[in-house]
C-alpha cells in the first residue's frame, strides 16, 4: 500500500481566478474528482476543478466534510497553480503560439509512459 492517502485533492490560488484551483490525484484519484463535484467545484478544461461561488472560506468549509467522506485529504499548496506557470511560459515562447496545460491524475509510484518523460517512467511522489 502506498504511503500516501488513497485520494488527495491538493488547492492552490489560482493567479487568473478568483477563488481555488483543485486537482485531485493519488491511487484513488475518482474519490476526490467526487468529492470536488459533490462540494460544488466546477471542472476546467485543463482537468482541475475551481471554487464554486467567490467565497473560498465557505467553498473550503464545504469541501473538508465531503472529502473526508471520500476518504480524501486536502492539501494547501504553497505554491503557484502549475497552470498559472504555463501561461508564463507560454507567454514568453519566440513563435507567440498557444500553449496548452492539461492536469491528470497519474497514481504516485506508478509506470506510466509519458512521450516527455520516456517510456515506463516511473511517476515522482506528490
Amino acid at each position: 500500500m502506498s504511503p500516501n492517502p488513497p485520494a488527495q485533492i491538493t488547492v492552490a490560488f489560482g493567479r487568473h481566478f478568483d477563488g481555488l484551483i483543485a486537482i485531485a490525484h493519488g491511487d484513488q484519484w475518482p474519490w476526490a474528482h467526487t468529492a470536488l463535484e459533490q462540494a460544488g467545484f466546477t471542472k476546467r478544461d485543463d482537468g482541475s476543478f475551481h471554487t464554486p461561488g467567490d467565497s473560498v472560506p465557505v467553498a473550503m468549509a464545504t469541501l473538508l466534510p465531503i472529502a473526508r467522506r471520500h476518504r480524501a485529504t486536502v492539501r494547501v499548496s504553497g505554491r503557484p497553480y502549475l497552470g498559472d506557470i504555463a501561461d508564463q511560459i507560454a507567454a514568453r515562447r519566440p513563435d507567440g503560439g498557444p500553449l496548452r496545460s492539461r492536469s491528470t491524475a497519474i497514481p504516485s509510484g506508478r509506470k506510466t509512459s509519458c512521450p516527455t518523460c520516456g517510456t515506463g517512467a516511473t511517476s515522482p511522489e506528490p
